[in-house]
C-alpha cells in the first residue's frame, strides 16, 4: 500500500492518491488528473512514491496528511475516503449552484403570456 504523487511534467501539477496494490501502471483516478491526462496524454506524467503504509487506515490518514501539506492543484478532495469530501467551502459552492443553473437557463426564453391569454387560463381550469 502506496501513498503516490503523479506529476505532469509539462505543467509541474500533480495529484496525491493512494494505491493499495501499488500498481505502477495506475497514475490516478481523479477527475481534474483524468482530464489533463487526456490532453496532455499519459507519457507526460510521472508517478513517484511518496510513502509506503502497513495497513488502510494508516493509508487513509497518510494520505489527507500528504494532501493538506501539498495541497495539490489535481485533488479535488481532501482524501482518505475516496473522495466523498469534496473541499468547498459554502461560498464557493453557491457560485456553482448559481452557475450550473444560468448554464441550464442558457438560451431558454421564458414563455410570457399575455393577459387574455392569462385570463382565459384561468377561466378554463375554473369551469
Amino acid at each position: 500500500m502506496i501513498i503516490y504523487k503523479t506529476v505532469n511534467i509539462v505543467n509541474n501539477k500533480f495529484y496525491v492518491g493512494k494505491d493499495k496494490k501499488n500498481n505502477p501502471e495506475y497514475l490516478g483516478s481523479g477527475i481534474i488528473l483524468r482530464h489533463a491526462i487526456s490532453k496532455y496524454g499519459r507519457d507526460s506524467f510521472k508517478k513517484k512514491v511518496l510513502e509506503h503504509c502497513e495497513n488502510e487506515v494508516e493509508l487513509n490518514k497518510r494520505e489527507i496528511f500528504w494532501i493538506e501539506k501539498l495541497n495539490p492543484p489535481y485533488n479535488i478532495a481532501a482524501g482518505g475516503t475516496g473522495g466523498n469530501t469534496l473541499k468547498y467551502a459554502s461560498e464557493e459552492r453557491k457560485k456553482i449552484k448559481a452557475r450550473k443553473q444560468s448554464e441550464r437557463m442558457k438560451g431558454k426564453v421564458p414563455h410570457l403570456f399575455t393577459e387574455e391569454s392569462r385570463r382565459k387560463m384561468s377561466e378554463a381550469k375554473l369551469g
